[in-house]
């Protein structure tokens, strides 16, 4: 962050904030143009505090952990155990 904030003043160069920061130089580009940008905020993670599109619906995990606790499933790694739960159950 402090390399990024340098480069960006123009006090360093985007090759002496890259090594610094231990990306290439090319890498260096996108961050700085945030910084510009949106400020302090371009380095925190932009779906902080909201929820992933990929997360499943609470009843589909309970009921995948309440199969996959009985006897049959428990000696399962978790990949055979996805395996079996999709092709078995549907989940």
């Amino acid at each position: 962050m402090v390399a990024l904030k340098k480069s960006a003043k123009g006090l360093i160069t985007q090759g002496e904030a890259a090594r610094e920061i231990g990306q290439s130089e090319r890498n260096i580009r996108r961050p700085l143009k945030k910084l510009k940008s949106k400020g302090d905020r371009a380095v925190v993670y932009g779906l902080r505090g909201r929820r992933t599109k990929r997360k499943l619906d609470e009843k589909f995990k309970e009921k995948a952990i309440k199969i996959s606790s009985g006897e049959v499933y428990a000696d399962f790694g978790p990949t055979l155990a996805a395996e079996y739960l999709g092709d078995s159950h549907g989940i």
